[in-house]
């Protein structure tokens, strides 16, 4: 039953009854042998008496079962003297010229090759009988029961007497060879079972209405093919309600190819390229998941989806006869936060509040049982599944700090994770055959089974960790190394060793430093590191950090024999006091030892982000989408407000809690540019095209400002330049004052726009510091989706 659409035979024996004359009105007269003579004489039809049952075979000998021995099966047997022994149909004397008039008798003889012509025989379409002699029919001189059946002469051409008719009646109804296949009835195998003579007839000759026709597809014979391609690919932007973007997943060279025939359906998708970018403005590395970068140039697609569907005669299932899915050789790095945040999206960690709980009434919790209802009684029947997934090199990172959202999705979850990089994880392939379960149970069971291979994985994934140095990396790094040495290239050499040895270097003292900055129990100090270290984003920022975080160690190991004994004081008197001074004691050896490792790793780092070429980094497809606006919603995909998005947390110094709306710019061509950035706390004036905190020459936040204005021109025409002037409150020696900095645009018309965003800004700024808002910001929908093709 497991061999699907595979057909076998089986044989069953059928033997024969050969009558003499009509069987229309008189009782039926057939073959039998009642004497020790073995002669044929008729008798009235008895169902299943041994003596009247014949089987004819293919060389045209008539075998009688009669004279066999019961349960002997000897016609079947190749053995040749088996056969001969066996006792077929034959005329009693070989003289036969002169009983021609009357008649020779028919009996039974041993199988012999010298008389082929009187035991070969054949029915003719006419109905009579003949041996090779076809002068010669078998015939009866009276139908009555007890005459002998003889092999007499007949006039030719003369019409078949009822007297000269031979007939052919089977014991059991069929041609002894049924066709045994197992076939699909939606998620029921059926084994069907047919008469090979019947299955041949309804096939070859379904237009002669004395055939059965076994199956009949003329509903379901629409044929269909399709096949399309999007080279350039389709493009996905998840955003939550804060709005934030959390990933975007593209997919290049994205083919599809669906045809229809017979009743089944096949749909194949092709993907050459997927990635996912990691659109977090604060993150570590930007892209989550990527194709591995290799030297052999494949064409073969990263990801390859297969399907064959077939119409279920019920709503409550569906029918695939084949799924197969293959992956490519993938990169995927994992970030905490990034994973915590996709978590929360789906709905993990949520707690509905009573205002929400309020809201359902009982029409809607109705709808929601039925949907559930509904989705859990839907079934799937799978023939065959088959997921298989080239080696994936898997890296962690875990968050120094985490929102109390995310704490509570992490809590739920009971997630614990360890930080590694690049360990090779080698998934074995998924295959289930005839699955017959909801969508939510295969889900689970495919989850299991990944669960338990990354289990199985759990030596690669120890070799990788970082508190061991990422012994896998380096050996990895060192044999890339070896085997550019060995194709000549020596720089490839050393650029993989300095990476491999840097990379080890600098997670072994990273883990040294993050251990031995807890042991400080000074927040204050790990939140300076952890800013420190968040800026360090190429290897210059690494020197950099590096040395800060020394200085940080030192200062810190000096200070805080006194810092801390006075924050213990301030906060639990006597008690925190005496704390303090065990802080302070403790905090004055370990610092200074935490900054050096600090040095030390980020020296190292440095290195390592030095030995990696551009073309081994992987980019993100595209800046993160700036999710803020004049209008208050998610608006398309703009590329120049992603980059000023970036400009301005590069000129804040990474403050996410301030929003871009628009900049632009302001001066003349031939002169400096004059950036104006409009932001949902400020306005920037800066100088030059780099994004440097130096060159904001005015910050104005609207608390401050009081009125902007253009001044009003001598001429009439737009494109002259205008002047703008901001109206901001200072203090002179302590007095209130008003400051009315002026700023030249090239244009009386964009300045006339900058103003009317600037004031339209600032009335938003004061709508929200006048605005109570009541329970948390997650009420509603959080989820959003955004589709560019």
């Amino acid at each position: 039953m497991n061999d699907l659409d595979s057909e076998k035979q089986l044989y069953y024996d059928n033997y024969i009854y050969i009558s003499v004359g009509s069987t229309k009105h008189n009782e039926v007269l057939v073959f039998d042998v009642v004497s020790d003579d073995k002669q044929v004489v008729l008798q009235p039809l008895q169902r299943g008496k041994r003596s009247q049952l014949w089987r004819m075979k293919s060389d045209g000998r008539i075998f009688h079962e009669g004279s066999a021995p019961p349960n002997k099966k000897i016609y079947h047997s190749s053995s040749t003297s088996h056969r001969e022994n066996y006792f077929v149909l034959d005329i009693s004397e070989m003289a036969i010229k002169d009983d021609l008039g009357r008649g020779i008798p028919l009996s039974l003889k041993r199988k012999d090759e010298r008389r082929n012509s009187t035991q070969t025989w054949w029915f003719e379409d006419h109905g009579r009988l003949h041996c090779l002699h076809r002068n010669l029919c078998v015939q009866a001189k009276e139908l009555k029961p007890g005459n002998l059946v003889v092999l007499a002469s007949f006039p030719q051409g003369r019409v078949c007497l009822p007297h000269e008719l031979c007939q052919r009646h089977k014991h059991i109804p069929g041609s002894g060879v049924l066709s045994l296949k197992v076939v699909r009835d939606g998620p029921t195998r059926v084994l069907r079972i047919v008469d090979i003579r019947q299955k041949r007839a309804g096939v070859l000759t379904p237009h002669k209405p004395d055939w059965t026709i076994l199956q009949s597809h003329t509903h379901n014979n629409i044929k269909f093919h399709t096949n399309f391609s999007m080279m350039k690919g389709i493009g996905v932007s998840l955003v939550n309600n804060t709005p934030e973007e959390l990933i975007y997943i593209t997919m290049n060279g994205v083919t599809v190819d669906m045809s229809s025939l017979h009743g089944e359906q096949s749909i194949t998708l092709k993907m050459q390229k997927v990635q996912i970018d990691n659109q977090l403005m604060k993150c570590q590395y930007p892209v989550m998941l990527s194709a591995r970068q290799t030297s052999s140039s494949s064409t073969d697609p990263l990801v390859s989806i297969h399907t064959v569907t077939q119409a279920s005669s019920s709503r409550m299932y569906g029918i695939y006869k084949s799924l197969n899915i293959d992956v490519g050789r993938l990169s995927l790095q994992l970030e905490e936060q990034l994973l915590l945040k996709l978590l929360y999206f789906i709905g993990y960690g949520k707690i509905s509040s009573q205002q929400d709980t309020e809201l359902l009434d009982e029409t809607k919790v109705v709808e929601m049982n039925t949907s559930s209802d509904t989705t859990t009684t839907h079934r799937y029947y799978f023939e065959a599944i088959r997921l298989s997934a080239m080696p994936v090199q898997l890296s962690v990172f875990t968050a120094s700090r985490l929102s109390p959202e995310l704490k509570a999705v992490k809590q739920a979850l009971n997630l614990t994770l360890v930080q590694f990089e690049r360990a090779p994880v080698i998934i074995k392939s998924y295959t289930k055959h005839h699955v017959f379960e909801n969508i939510s149970f295969i889900l689970k069971d495919v989850t299991k089974f990944l669960r338990d291979q990354m289990m199985g994985q759990a030596a690669m994934i120890l070799g990788s960790v970082d508190f061991l140095g990422n012994p896998i990396g380096l050996l990895s790094d060192v044999k890339a190394g070896v085997t550019g040495l060995a194709k000549g290239n020596f720089q490839n050499m050393i650029m993989h060793f300095t990476h491999g040895v840097s990379n080890s270097t600098a997670k072994v003292t990273s883990s040294l430093s993050k251990g031995l900055g807890g042991i400080t129990m000074d927040d204050e100090y790990d939140e300076t590191r952890r800013m420190i270290q968040e800026n360090a984003h190429d290897a210059g920022g690494h020197v950099v950090a590096g040395v800060q975080g020394l200085m940080a160690g030192v200062i810190g190991g000096i200070t805080s024999v006194i810092t801390q004994p006075v924050r213990g004081a301030q906060k639990d008197g006597a008690k925190g006091f005496f704390k303090g001074i065990a802080k302070g004691v403790i905090g004055t050896v370990t610092k200074p030892v935490t900054g050096m490792l600090d040095l030390a790793s980020e020296s190292a780092s440095a290195v390592r982000e030095i030995s990696v070429t551009k073309e081994q980094q992987t980019q993100r497809v595209r800046p993160t989408r700036c999710c803020h606006s004049f209008q208050g919603c998610l608006q398309s995909y703009s590329f120049s407000r992603a980059k000023g998005q970036q400009v301005l947390y590069s000129v804040n110094r990474h403050d996410f809690s301030e929003h871009f709306y628009a900049d632009s710019t302001l001066s003349f061509p031939s002169q400096e540019n004059v950036l104006v950035m409009i932001t949902s706390k400020k306005v920037y004036f800066i100088n030059g095209n780099e994004p440097d905190p130096d060159h904001v020459w005015l910050l104005v936040g609207y608390d401050d400002l009081v009125s902007v204005q253009v001044l009003p021109s001598q001429s009439t025409s737009s494109s002259e330049s205008a002047k703008l002037e901001l109206t901001i409150k200072s203090k002179h020696h302590g007095i209130p004052s008003h400051k009315k900095p002026q700023v030249t645009c090239h244009s009386k018309a964009l300045a006339e726009r900058v103003c009317e965003r600037i004031n339209f800004a600032k009335s938003l700024f004061n709508e929200r510091s006048e605005t109570l808002c009541y329970g948390s910001s997650d009420v509603g929908s959080d989820r959003s989706f955004d589709l560019d093709v």
